[in-house]
């Protein structure tokens, strides 16, 4: 019997940035040329728990391109892509407005 893992994902364009996120891999790619390739524990499994409520942002600071995969339901909660700094790469709140629910 062969076993078939299912793996959550999400892929966008945001200020030139192409990202790929599938289970705990996150690729940015501007082109074809890929700018990082890392690996987010528990990624794959926030992806599944918030399928289709996924947003992509951008901010860029003096020095780095920060990707956001985000949910605004969850008051922006999801994980930071730091492009130029990996191991600066974290979870936490995307510095994004957030709509006043009725």
């Amino acid at each position: 019997m062969v076993t078939v893992e299912r793996f959550a994902g999400t892929a966008g364009h945001v200020a030139g940035f192409d990202i790929l996120a599938i289970g705990d891999l996150v690729t940015v790619l501007v082109g074809k040329d890929v700018l990082t390739k890392q690996t987010a524990d528990g990624l794959g499994k926030w992806l599944d728990s918030h399928e289709g409520r996924v947003s992509l942002g951008w901010a860029r600071t003096e020095d780095f391109n920060i990707l956001y995969l985000y949910d605004k339901a969850d008051d922006n909660f999801g994980f930071a892509v730091n492009v130029e700094a990996p191991d600066c790469s974290e979870w936490g709140y995307a510095p994004f407005g957030t709509e006043v629910r009725a």
